[in-house]
């Protein structure tokens, strides 16, 4: 028969000391635990603090506490620190968006710097010509494999617009069958309301004969700096002549 174990009044002490370790062990992983949460807790206060301060008050001390506050608030939580600068940075890159395209504007004032463009140049600069006339969603899209579109956009009519760009040299005027390519793929393909054709050269006859037939608006090198000078340089009244 197997004997019956008995506990000595020594192991039973021994058992709920074990027992009381192990839940003062317990306890105190729990008071860990809470003890982070009520620091985050403790930094969204004084930021809180802070900005109620501020409003509330104009005294010197007080206000002192405040911008402490703001300032501890804003080291410890790097996040909020950039999202109350993410204004700045976005008026600056506009302003730096629109000088930009006042250079191209005036590259565009001439024939002679046009004529030196690479396809990608000719493209970006007639992407803020677009811009500044009121066109939205303005994306430069041409490269390999652009299926005869190089910049596509937004029209003032809310319709789509498309436009191809051909940087020819003034002896390689634009034909017919450049412009019969560019209407199959625009309306076919990319369901464009809007068609622009733009060349620093200039278009055949039967090549004109084709786009008025179709509405395909003609901008060649004259019509360019055209643009360009009347858009940095506005005459009061006047409407731009797209």
């Amino acid at each position: 028969m197997a004997r019956r174990r008995y506990t000595t009044s020594r192991q039973r002490a021994a058992s709920r000391r074990n027992l009381a370790k192990a839940r003062a062990a317990s306890a105190r992983r729990r008071r860990r635990g809470s003890s982070q949460i009520s620091k985050g807790q403790t930094r969204a206060v004084a930021f809180l603090i802070g900005v109620v301060l501020i409003i509330a008050t104009r005294e010197i001390l007080l206000v002192a506490i405040a911008v402490a506050a703001l300032i501890y608030a804003m080291v410890r939580h790097k996040s909020f620190f950039s999202t109350l600068t993410s204004p700045v940075r976005l008026v600056r890159d506009k302003a730096l968006a629109r000088k930009e395209r006042l250079v191209r504007l005036e590259r565009a004032t001439q024939i002679a710097p046009m004529l030196a463009m690479t396809p990608t140049e000719f493209e970006l600069l007639v992407a803020p010509i677009l811009e500044e006339l009121s066109y939205s969603s303005v994306l430069v899209t041409g490269g390999p494999g652009d299926l005869a579109v190089d910049i596509s956009a937004v029209n003032p009519d809310g319709d789509k617009a498309v436009v191809q760009c051909k940087p020819y040299a003034p002896e390689h005027r634009v034909g017919s069958r450049d412009v019969q390519s560019f209407i199959g793929m625009a309306f076919q393909h990319h369901n464009a309301k809007e068609l622009i054709f733009a060349t620093t050269s200039a278009f055949t006859e039967p090549a004109q004969q084709l786009a008025r037939q179709h509405q395909i608006k003609l901008w060649d090198g004259a019509k360019l700096t055209k643009l360009a000078a009347q858009i940095l340089t506005p005459q009061p009244g006047a409407a731009s002549d797209v």
